[in-house]
């Protein structure tokens, strides 16, 4: 399988995927375009490496600023055995970002296999959409073994999670073992 990039609602339930190299899904939302529901469900991602900087599993691309990425639901899913520069295994951070839904996954090993990089188990907006980014509901998930790189500066980042925005909800959620990486947080708001 190569990358999918999608720019219309899409669904996939029941899927594992195995032994992929590089970006599995990537969301695209050109200038004042809208993509409007992701359903991602009961799928595993694992192991899955990436050898270049980039970001992993679902992520976006080609996302202006004007874009609109809404209704985005990733719920009972497994990432396991994630490594990578950089690496994130969900990241939306370009674009008008709303109404979020990341329930009751699933996070091991998540590694950056450089030592200048950070590992991200979610990542939803940043501080360039902190004013537009809302709606996002992180819950019920598990994260365990994530680990960035020692010998680098602030893009040595690793996190759990991370969510820049407005009306933001992270409940129950159990980090355990997460560590490395000049600036680190289990949670980051």
């Amino acid at each position: 399988i190569g990358k999918l990039s999608l720019s219309k609602s899409f669904s996939i339930t029941n899927i594992r995927f195995d032994k992929i190299k590089g970006t599995l899904f990537s969301l695209v939302a050109k200038s004042e375009k809208k993509l409007d529901g992701v359903f991602i469900t009961n799928c595993i991602f694992s192991p899955i490496e990436w050898s270049k900087k980039g970001r992993l599993i679902l992520a976006i691309h080609e996302v202006s600023s004007t874009g609109i990425i809404t209704n985005i639901n990733i719920l009972n899913c497994d990432f396991l055995g994630l490594k990578g520069p950089n690496i994130a295994a969900i990241m939306f951070n370009t674009g008008l970002i709303s109404n979020i839904s990341v329930k009751n996954n699933n996070f091991y090993n998540i590694n950056s296999n450089s030592q200048s990089k950070g590992a991200i188990g979610v990542m939803i907006g940043s501080n360039g959409t902190n004013k537009t980014t809302k709606d996002v509901f992180i819950s019920g998930n598990y994260f365990e073994d994530i680990k960035g790189g020692v010998g680098g500066n602030d893009a040595t980042e690793t996190h759990a999670i991370i969510v820049y925005g407005k009306n933001i909800n992270i409940m129950n959620n159990t980090v355990i073992d997460m560590n490395y990486g000049n600036d680190n947080e289990a949670i980051y708001m």
